[in-house]
């Protein structure tokens, strides 16, 4: 510091920097004559403009003189900093799985999340716009000034929408987030794996995963799911069509609920209901598939082992194998109404029975009271009425309509209704089999005459 060189009077010292004063005290200097007239004349003449601070400092400095025989100093000015502005930033309001701590249990990382998915009407996060700071000055006064933060440079596209200082969701999806573009898409895309690193999926729209599922994943969706690899021993449920294109081989742990279509490259040891089609490019193995739907644009496929339940139309290339691998067809098959029929028939079977013990009890002790005989009769009645009509309308509405283009094997079953057929003469394709308006199931090779099913098979009854 420069310092005045009278050292028997009250010094001023300035940095070299002009980045503070102080104010030097000689140790034998008279305390009585150190006034705040005198610190401010000092001050003064150094270029240091007085303020409130100034003068808070000096009436500060001489309450505190330590007595003679003390040298004393004191800071009486310093440069103030300027206080930049702040850049504008959103504060989100929603975090991902990912960013949160994963507790001991391992099934808690099936449970991760990476994405992160929002509601219609969500405020997803808050918008904090730039600041332009506050000036601050050096001890001779002079400004320094401050420098402004960088404005934020928001894009939002039609998902989301801007109120104040909030920013909402217009759109049900997964939140996109790159720089300050911030959108909501309805895809939820998995570049790689349904894995560790993504956790099980839960999405209300259509899934896409690039590679394949790992064992125990879970996908569920609201609308379709794609899947470009393999799906392992996993389980996916969706309310529109799964596409598995690289196949799905279950282990017999594997599992699938569709609501719609299903289009798979095989399916190895799977149990799935499908509600839709289902259209296979290669084959289903040892699988238990129910198919509201028909088996459709499987010309080249092959059914084997397993069984498969079906309420409309079959079209595959094989069924069975050379092997004799037991193979189960369920053609016409309406499991929304087959059960519905089995439950009715229990209800009305009780009715009748307890009809019965009435009418033994009566009869027994020769009383006139048949109010109770006569409720379960008619319960029963009603109920046999009812369940007559399901009956006739399930098997209206059975289609039993199997094509066969390349071979069908032996020890392949086909069941319709209460018959079963176990094929113990296999055949070359195409090869059709059919229902006939008598109820007769028959075969037929080519453009030869339709002949009984029962001459290429063992007919028996299906088990309950």
């Amino acid at each position: 510091m420069a310092a005045n060189t009278n050292t028997n009077a009250i010094r001023i010292c300035l940095a070299k920097d002009d980045s503070q004063a102080e104010i030097i005290i000689p140790r034998d200097l008279d305390r009585s004559t150190i006034t705040q007239t005198l610190c401010r004349t000092l001050l003064e003449q150094h270029g240091i403009p007085i303020d409130a601070t100034i003068d808070k400092a000096i009436d500060a400095m001489i309450a505190e003189l330590p007595p003679l025989g003390a040298e004393y100093r004191t800071v009486i000015a310093q440069t103030v900093p300027p206080e930049h502005g702040k850049d504008g930033y959103i504060e989100w309001l929603i975090e991902n799985d990912a960013d949160e701590p994963v507790s001991g249990d391992r099934e808690s990382h099936y449970e991760r999340r990476s994405y992160v998915t929002v509601k219609s009407g969500q405020v997803i996060a808050r918008v904090h716009e730039a600041t332009g700071g506050t000036d601050g000055h050096d001890i001779h006064g002079n400004s320094i000034p401050a420098k402004p933060g960088q404005p934020l440079s928001l894009q939002l596209d039609d998902s989301v929408k801007r109120d104040a200082d909030q920013l909402i969701a217009r759109d049900q999806g997964v939140l996109q987030r790159k720089g300050q573009a911030v959108c909501i898409q309805k895809l939820l895309e998995i570049p790689e794996y349904v894995d560790f690193s993504t956790g099980n999926i839960t999405f209300h729209g259509d899934v896409l995963v690039k590679q394949g599922v790992r064992d125990r994943f879970v996908i569920e969706a609201g609308g379709n799911v794609e899947v470009h690899g393999l799906i392992e021993a996993a389980t996916i449920r969706c309310d529109g069509d799964l596409i598995c294109r690289g196949g799905f081989a279950g282990r017999e742990r594997g599992n699938a609920f569709v609501r719609g279509n299903l289009h798979a490259k095989y399916l190895d040891n799977i149990e799935a209901e499908i509600h839709g089609n289902m259209t296979l490019d290669r084959e289903a193995i040892n699988c238990d598939l129910t198919i509201r739907g028909s088996v459709v644009e499987s010309s080249r496929a092959c059914i084997l082992g397993g069984t498969t339940i079906v309420s409309g139309a079959v079209h595959v290339g094989t069924l069975g194998s050379a092997a004799g691998a037991p193979t189960h067809v369920v053609l016409g098959s309406l499991p929304h109404l087959e059960p519905l029929a089995d439950r009715l028939r229990r209800i009305v079977d009780a009715f009748q029975k307890r009809a019965e013990a009435s009418a033994r009890e009566q009869e027994h002790r020769r009383t006139g009271n048949t109010r109770g005989l006569c409720d379960d009769r008619n319960n029963a009645a009603r109920g046999q009425l009812a369940l007559d009509r399901l009956t006739r309308y399930i098997e209206d509405h059975r289609t039993v309509d199997l094509l066969v283009d390349r071979k069908l094997n032996e020890e392949v079953t086909i069941s319709v209704g209460a018959q079963s057929f176990t094929i113990t003469t296999g055949m070359r394709g195409p090869l059709r089999i059919s229902r006939q308006p008598d109820g007769t199931m028959v075969y037929q090779s080519g453009d030869s005459e339709r002949r009984p099913l029962a001459q290429i098979a063992e007919l028996h009854a299906r088990a309950a």
